[in-house]
């Protein structure tokens, strides 16, 4: 009995790590966004599907604006919006980043608490 006992255990310690395992994966493959720089707005995005079509949408004081992208072989791109600064300090920024092959990736960066200028 008390075998059966101990392959049970094993046999569950097995499964459990197996599924956290595969959860960790899961994650790691999310693709994501992130603002490589606010003036002029510039962002990048990480694994996307290699060579996916990528439309890329900002909504910043209720005004959106799209560029459209392809991702490298590696799953990554860059997307700059010319002639558009944003000002954390007063408004909220959002990005949405959709690609063709089903890859998706969200950023909101929300408006900022600063100091009143002097």
């Amino acid at each position: 009995m008390t075998r059966f006992l101990g392959i049970v255990a094993a046999l569950l310690l097995t499964v459990a790590l197996g599924t956290a395992a595969a959860s960790t994966a899961d994650t790691s493959s999310t693709a994501k966004l992130r603002v490589v720089d606010l003036s002029p707005l510039k962002v990048a995005g990480v694994k996307f599907k290699a060579g996916e079509g990528i439309r890329v949408t900002l909504r910043v004081e209720g005004a959106r604006l799209g560029r459209q992208v392809q991702a490298s072989p590696t799953g990554s791109f860059t997307a700059s919006f010319p002639r558009t600064s944003v000002d954390r300090c007063s408004a909220d920024i959002a990005l949405d980043a959709i690609g063709a092959r089903g890859s998706r990736a969200q950023l909101k960066l929300p408006q900022l608490a600063c100091p009143p200028a002097l």
